[in-house]
């Protein structure tokens, strides 16, 4: 059986009060490509609200059209039809999940999701739910089971829009049309919606759930509420939330919808903050100068790398003079047996000639090492080309050499621990004085330009302490560290971060910083 003579019905999804929905091929696609089609019921059987129920659905039919033809995070519309009094939409099949089935198979593995995730999921999600308030359109169903993770890049789909479902619960009531069903899901739905007065904020505390559920893996209706407020109390199933994402969800919720976020850009820069502040989130007092071991690593240095690969040529040249001597010698030996059997003067003459023919010799012996002990130290001290031609050959180079050899390798080139938390502890105090220059410049290139002011207004002050390294190499060491915040209001919340700081081009920069716990909650 074909639906309106082209769609072949495959199996059905699911089954509801407004109808069914199924997967269908679509036949005169040269592709068959697979379709999602929605049949919808009006409840009213009378020929008055029937004709109603149809111009609103072909409203709604062509809302979703728009939405859906600028928006990949909505489905497309592909076509809608009328047939034996049902209503048909036909839309593009989402290959994914839904966040409902993805926390369902956390709960199996006994986990829930982190933050990160969540943070991920509102940045993505919030700029959808955006486009659609911009268009005076209100979700109202929002939950788990109306977002699909999209396989091919991740990114959440927003379906099953309620005006449609408004739309086909339609009826005559005293002689007026009115809607007989009120849209969304109990746990989901705020209480100004729930009395049929949805607003735009209905959309966002129903996506605060949403996260809330994706972080504690609790149905709302499971989650105790403060009878006297109306808030929900969901805070203790996630106490090592960041408290920052924290407030912000908690906002989201709030009872009454004037204490809510406005719009969904309100929450995406909240959460952007948040983002922004993941690596550099702290304060301190202000410090004093950095102990005098940091100081001369950039002066130095340099000196340092250009002497090092010089230490191994007076190896080469002591082992050609050796040679050289070794083979004089055995020359010396070997002439001095055949002189003794020669006559006095022949000696002499010989002695003579010998004379003559190793006086050119003896210049190469003593220039082998002048050229590589003395002649790289001159930009640092002349003295040894002075002293050179004085001091016997053979002892020059040990006076020189070995204390080269033994000096250790300057802060710039490997990195130690006391120069790595000396960096840490500047960024808190030019932080402190406001000095958001100097600030900046404590972290690597990447991390420099996340540092905004505005966040440390809401701080007098933020401390670090307990510095502890927990991994190091010759180039980076890590840290973990407790900070504590200290609010306008005399309230304070104490936390636990890690810090990395690496060598860049010799200069030690933080290169990451990442929020740990809450030890004391504010």
């Amino acid at each position: 059986m074909l639906l309106n003579n082209r769609y072949k019905i495959i199996h059905s999804l699911s089954f509801g009060g407004f109808g069914e929905t199924f997967i269908a091929e679509d036949t005169q696609m040269p592709s068959g490509r697979h379709c999602v089609i929605k049949k919808l019921r009006p409840i009213a059987n009378d020929p008055e609200t029937y004709q109603f129920v149809k111009d609103r659905f072909q409203r709604e039919a062509a809302i979703l059209e728009d939405l859906g033809n600028h928006n990949y995070q909505i489905p497309a519309l592909y076509a809608f039809f009328e047939d034996n009094h049902d209503f048909y939409l036909v839309q593009e099949l989402i290959d994914g999940i839904t966040l409902h089935d993805l926390v369902n198979q956390a709960i199996q593995k006994q986990t829930t999701f982190s933050e990160g995730y969540v943070q991920d999921f509102l940045l993505n999600f919030l700029p959808v739910l955006d486009y659609v308030h911009s268009k005076r359109i209100i979700h109202r169903d929002i939950k788990p089971d109306n977002i699909i993770i999209r396989h091919a890049d991740q990114k959440p789909v927003l379906i099953d829009f309620g005006a449609v479902k408004e739309a086909m619960s339609t009826s005559l009531v005293t002689g007026n049309l009115v809607s007989t069903i009120t849209i969304g899901t109990p746990g989901f739905m705020p209480s100004e919606q729930a009395a049929g007065r949805p607003v735009y904020s209905s959309d966002l505390y129903a996506t605060g759930l949403t996260a809330i559920y994706l972080l504690t893996g609790k149905q709302p209706q499971s989650i105790e509420t403060d009878y006297a407020s109306g808030e929900v109390l969901w805070q203790q199933y996630a106490p090592r939330v960041n408290p920052d994402l924290a407030a912000i969800l908690t906002k989201a919720i709030a009872p009454h919808a004037r204490d809510r976020y406005g719009t969904s850009q309100e929450i995406i820069q909240a959460l952007q903050e948040i983002a922004a502040f993941k690596v550099n989130q702290v304060l301190s007092p202000p410090l004093p100068t950095p102990p005098s071991y940091y100081d001369p690593t950039l002066v130095v240095s340099p000196r340092y790398v250009e002497s090092e690969p010089v230490a191994t040529p007076p190896k080469l040249g002591e082992l050609v003079k050796t040679l050289l001597i070794g083979v004089f010698l055995a020359l010396g030996v070997v002439l001095g047996f055949w002189l003794t059997r020669q006559p006095q003067s022949s000696l002499q003459n010989a002695g003579q000639n010998s004379v003559t023919l190793t006086t050119p010799e003896p210049t190469p012996i003593p220039k082998a090492p002048s050229p590589v002990v003395p002649d790289p130290l001159v930009s640092v001290d002349p003295t040894p080309i002075v002293k050179e031609p004085s001091v016997p050959k053979v002892n020059e180079p040990d006076p020189v050499v070995p204390d080269k050899v033994s000096t250790p390798p300057t802060p710039s080139e490997v990195l130690v621990p006391e120069q790595a938390e000396v960096v840490i502890q500047n960024l808190y105090g030019y932080v402190s004085n406001r000095d958001w220059q100097s600030a900046r410049g404590q972290f690597t290139s990447e991390l420099s330009a996340q540092l905004d002011p505005n966040f440390f207004k809401q701080f007098t002050k933020v401390t670090v302490e307990n510095l502890e390294v927990t991994s190091k190499t010759d180039s980076s060491v890590a840290f973990i560290g407790t900070n504590t915040y200290y609010y306008s209001d005399g309230t304070k919340q104490v936390e636990e971060r890690s810090y990395t700081v690496e060598l860049v081009n010799q200069t030690p920069l933080i290169s990451a910083s990442e929020f740990s716990k809450v030890i004391n909650a504010r």
